[in-house]
């Protein structure tokens, strides 16, 4: 779909959205990805890359890239509300799950939330129901 995609094809599927109850209210859909990031991207090195759980868990964990990417991958189709005010629908999403990676780890207690971060400074709070 190119950049300048027809619009009247983006309000006939916001309206069709809004209609079945998918279209949260304020959100407007979009038939494109948004690109949304700080600062540049960094160039990705396999050999440095690591994933780690650290916290109330009962095993720590590391995790290097081939390893990783040896976990059991899933596949989901689901809608995306970004907090800019946009959706988009039906999206193809496939990679490991967060059960997937937290599970070896055995949390202490149950678990409500998780903390992510990057090396680039981001930081995500995620809740876990």
């Amino acid at each position: 779909m190119g950049v300048f995609s027809n619009n009247a094809d983006r309000k006939l599927l916001e309206a069709r959205m809004r209609d079945e109850g998918r279209l949260p209210s304020g959100q407007v859909a979009t038939l494109k990805w948004s690109v949304l990031h700080l600062g540049d991207i960094p160039r990705f090195d396999p050999h440095g890359w690591d994933f780690r759980t650290i916290g109330w868990v009962k095993k720590l964990i590391r995790l290097t890239w081939d390893e990783f990417m040896a976990l059991t991958r899933v596949a989901v189709t689901a809608d995306f509300h970004c907090v800019t005010r946009w959706s988009r629908f039906d999206n193809h999403w496939e990679g490991v799950s967060f059960r997937s990676t937290i599970s070896p780890s055995r949390c202490r207690a149950p678990l409500t939330c998780s903390y992510t971060a990057s090396r680039n400074t981001q930081r995500t709070f995620r809740s876990a129901t």
